[in-house]
């Protein structure tokens, strides 16, 4: 869920600044010296964090397009449920109306002394 996704990305963005603050540390107690692979492997893992970071802020953007677009889709679909009930409501009265009218009107009959519709 979105809720979940954004407490990764803290999480996430905990952990880059954790390593960040180490590798400071490490820099700072090497004095100058060639990193280390421990200070090496922090950079890598902080840049993959970043990029995982930067995959998570897509996709809560790509979420709250989605939610955006259900919202409307809904829209237009209780729209269109409340035209076609509409719709039939006035049908159904039209041909109430009919025949009522039809049984209002007088029998018609033929020179033959038949009934007509």
């Amino acid at each position: 869920t979105t809720k979940q996704m954004l407490q990764l990305v803290h999480d996430l963005a905990a952990e880059r600044d954790e390593a960040r603050e180490r590798v400071r540390q490490l820099e700072a107690a090497a004095n100058g010296a060639t990193p280390s692979d421990e200070i090496e492997e922090l950079r890598n893992r902080n840049a993959a964090l970043a990029v995982e970071n930067a995959n998570m802020f897509v996709l809560k953007e790509e979420i709250s397009a989605l939610k955006a677009q259900l919202a409307e889709a809904q829209e237009k679909l209780q729209g269109n449920a409340q035209e076609e009930l509409q719709g039939n409501a006035q049908w159904k009265a039209q041909e109430r109306a009919q025949e009522r009218a039809q049984a209002k009107a007088p029998a018609r009959t033929s020179r033959t002394g038949t009934t007509l519709a």
